[in-house]
């Protein structure tokens, strides 16, 4: 079986008052090349999920939408680039 891609998802709710739930949730995929490490790719996946969820969940009551992205690719070990 060969592994080419993984995804994480996470959510999250706040309630505001009585039946007014804020609901965000984030969902990412990463394509997977044959070099990369499984475990390493899902767990700087799953970091960048909840580093966008907290941006989002902390901002959204002043109206602004925060994006993160990274200024350089993230790379593995061995300097490889990740693909995501």
């Amino acid at each position: 079986m060969e592994l080419i891609e993984i995804t994480y998802s996470e959510s999250k709710t706040i309630q505001e008052e009585s039946f007014s739930p804020r609901n965000f949730h984030i969902s990412a995929k990463a394509e997977l090349i044959e070099s990369d490490n499984v475990e390493e790719a899902y767990t700087k996946l799953k970091e960048t999920v909840k580093k966008q969820l907290k941006a989002e969940t902390e901002t959204y009551t002043k109206g602004n939408i925060n994006i993160i992205k990274e200024d350089k690719p993230l790379t593995d070990d061995n300097g490889e680039p990740i693909p995501f």
